[in-house]
């Protein structure tokens, strides 16, 4: 995970280097190479033609018990996506809005994401040391405090430390709440993952478009909402979500 979140992270940076230097339609040769090293690198994957299929036995009704044990956990992750994706979104244009660079824009967002591949592994140290669901209060404490940062007419300075602490307490909780939620639901820890991983932040990105209609243009508005809605999800987060008399607190709660 924290290899996808470097890529993630060196993205915004090369865009904007990229498209500062050359036009904007030369981004195909960008693609030709990305093409090009992905066929060398699948060519060269070993026992690629020799992988087992996994077949899941699991019975319906069972999945659906376990869906409501880690219910809880796709709700933190898809307000967690809500609070980072618009974050990603009005950081820059906040910065162009002060008058500075289209770079300074793409480095802060490289910057972002940069810090999470660091503190989604600090995340884990804590969720092991504290439990999950300190990792997660910490988390969205500290969400709260950036967004409140940007809604303010700070410095660029302030700009950077109020995102850096959204994506940096964000990501915090990246790996964790997919543990979590693959040792509340070992009988499918498939599904316990996708439900975590790509059904929440899905979810998360469609809350987004749900809270820009009633703001509109109001960038302020709706930070002040996500300041909000961080803070309530503070003692949401310090739920103890069980698995039978085992609660994640710290490794020895697994």
């Amino acid at each position: 995970m924290a290899a996808g979140t470097l890529g993630t992270a060196l993205g915004p940076v090369f865009v904007t280097q990229f498209v500062s230097h050359y036009d904007f339609e030369k981004l195909w040769i960008v693609a030709i190479v990305i093409l090009a090293t992905f066929l060398l690198l699948y060519v060269r994957e070993p026992d690629k033609l020799n992988a087992s299929k996994i077949k899941d036995h699991t019975k319906f009704r069972d999945n659906l018990r376990g869906l409501r044990r880690i219910i809880v956990l796709w709700f933190v992750v898809t307000v967690r996506t809500l609070v980072i994706t618009l974050s990603n979104t009005y950081g820059p244009i906040i910065a162009s809005k002060r008058g500075l660079p289209l770079t300074f824009g793409g480095l802060l967002l490289t910057l972002g994401v940069g810090l999470g591949v660091a503190t989604t592994m600090v995340g884990t140290w804590m969720s092991q040391r504290f439990g999950n669901h300190v990792t997660n209060l910490v988390s969205f404490a500290g969400m709260a405090i950036g967004v409140l940062i940007l809604a303010q007419p700070v410095s660029a300075f302030l700009l950077v430390v109020g995102y850096l602490l959204v994506n940096g307490c964000g990501y915090l909780t990246m790996s964790t709440n997919v543990a979590h939620a693959q040792q509340l639901m070992p009988e499918n820890a498939a599904l316990a993952s996708s439900t975590v991983m790509g059904f929440a932040w899905a979810c998360g990105v469609a809350l987004r478009y749900l809270l820009i209609l009633p703001f509109g243009e109001n960038i302020v508005a709706q930070l002040i909402v996500l300041f909000v809605i961080s803070i309530a999800m503070v003692p949401i987060s310090m739920l103890k979500i069980e698995r039978s008399r085992a609660a994640l607190n710290g490794r020895e709660g697994y």
